[in-house]
Formats: structure tokens, C-alpha cells, sequence
């Protein structure tokens, strides 16, 4: 992936997750998180795992997300049931 694919990527996710940009440094990047607090990422981790989000809400995201997937499988686990 070249340079200017990966300076796309990590603007779209900024966006995405409702972050404001602060600065860049060649492997970091400094954001105010949608929650308004500060924060410092490696640029990998916000383009490939958890975007512009600050440990808090990350930590919230995964919570939603291990939620979300326990409705899901229960919902199966029922509908099999059922059958």
C-alpha cells in the first residue's frame, strides 16, 4: 500500500469516527476523540483495528460490539430451537 493510500485511509477513518485531527508524526497521530478527550494511536491501529477512537471509547465500542454478537448468537440458538 503506498503512502498516499494510507494518508487516505487514515483521513477517511478520522472522519468516520468524528475525530479532529491535532497532528501527525511520522508513526503517531494526535486527535480529539468524538468525546472530547485527547488522545495519542499509532496510524496502523487506527487504519486497520480500532480507528480515531480514545481508550474509553474503544473500551465502549468493544463492549457494544461482544453485546451485540451474544443477541445474535442467542437469536440463532433460539430460532434453532424453535425448529
Amino acid at each position: 500500500m503506498d503512502t498516499a493510500n494510507k494518508e487516505t485511509i487514515l483521513t477517511e477513518s478520522i472522519i468516520r469516527d468524528g475525530a479532529t485531527l491535532v497532528s501527525i508524526n511520522k508513526q503517531t497521530i494526535n486527535f480529539t476523540c468524538k468525546c472530547g478527550k485527547n488522545h495519542t494511536k499509532q496510524k496502523s491501529a487506527i487504519c486497520k483495528t480500532s480507528g480515531a477512537f480514545c481508550k474509553d471509547c474503544t473500551d465502549r465500542n468493544t463492549q457494544i460490539k461482544r453485546i451485540k454478537a451474544k443477541i445474535v448468537l442467542n437469536a440463532n440458538l433460539l430460532a434453532q430451537q424453535a425448529t
